[in-house]
């Protein structure tokens, strides 16, 4: 995938600048008081940074732009989305474990945040059925759910193979086709895009969490 599948303008960038600086400066310090993920693993907080930047990428290029309205749901869902994990074991429940937990539900009534009921509603069903949710052609799911999902599914895209039926989004159908020399550029542009901007990422160097031949690898810590 070429930079120009994914809309670059000034404004684009603004955008995305002011997400991922809300994700790692206010949600992240708040959300590791009580997730029970460790930083690293292959599902730990690292790989949620991760997945709020592919949903930031996703949302502004399927046009959800609005930071309060739209942005802010989305980044609540990716960094609640495996916070009920532990292992890396597979587990279909930790969606729905997490979405239920009370640490989320004081998480989502927060005063900054400004949520209604409904946002609350839709973020928490997300998190909820990210883990095995499909796209349909009977049913329209929410936003939220579609990033999310796009979001979660693109790495192992990446390190398995791309099947498009496990996708809702066209820019997450960009992502997940991706070839490895792609997946380490797309991932070196987030990785300049928080150092221009001195944003500190959580744990390792982005690049650092992977490695690039015939496919992408996840590096164990």
């Amino acid at each position: 995938m070429s930079e120009t599948n994914l809309k670059t303008n000034d404004d684009i960038y603004k955008t995305k600048v002011k997400a991922i600086q809300y994700f790692e400066e206010v949600l992240i310090p708040i959300v590791k008081t009580f997730t029970r993920q460790t930083i690293r693993g292959y599902h730990g907080l690292e790989h949620t940074e991760l997945v709020a930047m592919r949903i930031i990428d996703i949302a502004t290029n399927e046009g959800y732009t609005d930071f309060h309205a739209e942005l802010l749901p989305l980044l609540l869902a990716a960094v609640l989305h495996d916070s009920a994990r532990t292992d890396d074991l597979y587990n279909e429940t930790h969606g729905p474990d997490a979405a239920t937990r009370p640490e989320t539900q004081s998480f989502l009534d927060k005063s900054i945040f400004r949520l209604t009921d409904v946002q609350k509603m839709e973020i928490k069903s997300a998190v909820a059925k990210h883990t095995n949710v499909m796209p349909s052609l009977f049913k329209k799911h929410p936003y939220i759910l579609r990033c999310l999902c796009d979001a979660d599914r693109a790495r192992l895209s990446w390190e398995h193979g791309y099947k498009s039926k496990y996708f809702f989004t066209k820019t997450g159908r960009l992502l997940a086709s991706m070839t490895p020399s792609q997946t380490k550029e797309y991932l070196k542009n987030w990785d300049q895009l928080l150092k221009q901007n001195k944003i500190r990422n959580i744990g390792r160097n982005i690049l650092s969490r992977y490695s690039f031949n015939d496919n992408v690898q996840f590096i164990e810590p």
